[in-house]
């Protein structure tokens, strides 16, 4: 997480670390391109993940719904080379 708040200017003003059960695509954004008489014209665009203009997007980020999920600590967190898991007092995301 440290190396992640040091990489990423949008956490370096803050951040929670969640832990979902379940977690479904929900829009896209990027480039949408319409369709003219003089060709396409790009517009910056976030769309539902199952539009069907999706065929025209040029996608940039992808959103994604988070659900039943945890609030963790930072202090209840263990690193590990293949991520990290919560500690024994951490089970369900709680202190």
């Amino acid at each position: 997480m440290e190396r992640s708040t040091r990489l990423c200017p949008h956490l370096r003003g803050g951040h929670v670390v969640l832990r979902a059960r379940r977690v479904v695509p929900a829009a896209i954004s990027g480039m949408l391109y319409k369709p003219t008489r003089d060709g396409l014209a790009p517009a910056a665009a976030t769309i539902a993940h199952d539009d069907p203009r999706i065929r025209w997007l040029r996608a940039a980020q992808l959103h994604m719904e988070l659900g039943d999920y945890d609030v963790i600590h930072h202090g209840h967190m263990i690193i590990t080379g293949s991520g990290w898991r919560g500690t024994m007092g951490d089970r369900q995301g709680r202190p």
